[in-house]
């Protein structure tokens, strides 16, 4: 499979990731670069900082599931590769030049809803109750939730959307997103540290895990249901 996302420079920090995301990824985790580059574009909108202390754990899943590295090599090789790749993000969005990375396989069909389970999963750290955005925002979240659902062209069929003109748009409802909740004249909230005060991310209750009942009652798992969150426009 190959990468489909624009001005991305750091290829041999793309394949070490990929390569240990291959190694341990569990059910739990992240899966890939691509649920991996959605999570920290939703990281990089939050209103808040997410710090890497907290984020570079839930990747994983949680404390109980962080990989046992095999030396401390693989666990500082993996997590500067990261930081490298989540700093890229943070003034790609700073420069108004953020683009999604979307994997597309030999045959040129591409697999958006892998970026959008990862985007979803990050935005659970708002601070901000999504369901108070301004219209405009709120259809630009419907829309990555739209693909992060089971069956998003099914989904997309039953709100009368054309599913197809999501992904091209993909990069601006993420910039919508980001300039709402950062403010125009707040687009450094993700800055290097040492240009800000760091507020602290609480998590309100225990995380959820993606194969958890969800709390919904409807009998399916968490990450087929109420994780994706979705909205008629």
């Amino acid at each position: 499979m190959k990468k489909t996302k624009e001005g991305f420079a750091f290829e041999q920090s793309y394949l070490t990731i990929n390569d240990y995301f291959e190694k341990y990824s569990t059910q739990e985790s992240l899966q890939d670069i691509s649920q991996l580059d959605g999570y920290l574009a939703a990281v990089v909108c939050s209103d808040i900082l997410i710090t890497p202390a907290t984020w570079l754990v839930d990747i994983w899943g949680g404390e109980e599931h962080v990989p046992q590295w095999q030396n401390e090599t693989e666990l500082e090789e993996f997590n500067n590769c990261v930081l490298e790749y989540y700093n890229q993000l943070c003034y790609q969005f700073l420069e108004n030049d953020y683009h999604p990375l979307i994997i597309e396989d030999e045959k040129g069909k591409t697999y958006p809803s892998f970026w959008a389970l990862g985007f979803i999963d990050a935005s659970e750290g708002w601070q901000t109750d999504i369901e108070k955005l301004s219209i405009p925002t709120l259809f630009s979240y419907g829309m990555i939730a739209l693909l992060a659902d089971e069956n998003p062209k099914q989904k997309a069929k039953e709100l009368n959307i054309d599913y197809h003109a999501i992904e091209p748009n993909l990069a601006e409802h993420v910039k919508n997103i980001y300039h709402k909740l950062n403010g125009a004249t707040n687009n450094d909230t993700h800055a290097p540290s040492s240009f800000r005060v760091e507020k602290p991310f609480i998590r309100e209750g225990k995380k959820l895990s993606r194969n958890e009942p969800c709390l919904c009652g409807s009998g399916k798992k968490y990450k087929k249901c109420c994780l994706n969150y979705s909205i008629t426009p």
